[in-house]
């Protein structure tokens, strides 16, 4: 999971040469944007490597969702720099639904009652 300021890029590829050409695209478009971002790689094994489309998954806090139009940015950048993978953006709010718990947790909902 992503830190509150930080982006995570999963990289899932067919292959070590388009893992590593598809790290390039994301670094390179990231740099272009002024973007931090850290890159996992996650390796197959080569009995289900030949089904797997390139993608790439953009981790990334709420806050940074929310008030960062640069990331939508670099996910289209992405898909236009790579067209033949597939890009998403994947955003963790889990921080704040934990939030909005804590502050109706007093409140009692009771069902609507239905009449005939």
């Amino acid at each position: 999971m992503p830190t509150r300021s930080s982006i995570l890029c999963e990289i899932i590829a067919p292959g070590s040469v388009h893992a590593q050409a598809l790290a390039k695209v994301v670094l390179g478009c990231a740099k272009e944007l002024g973007q931090t971002i850290k890159l996992k790689q996650l390796k197959l094994g080569s009995h289900r490597a030949r089904d797997v489309d390139p993608s790439l998954t953009l981790h990334l806090p709420a806050q940074l969702a929310s008030t960062q139009n640069v990331i939508w940015c670099l996910a289209c950048r992405l898909a236009c720099s790579y067209p033949a993978a597939r890009i998403s953006v994947l955003i963790h709010g889990a921080e704040a639904f934990a939030a909005d718990d804590s502050a109706t947790s007093s409140i009692n909902y009771r069902p609507a009652r239905l009449s005939a």
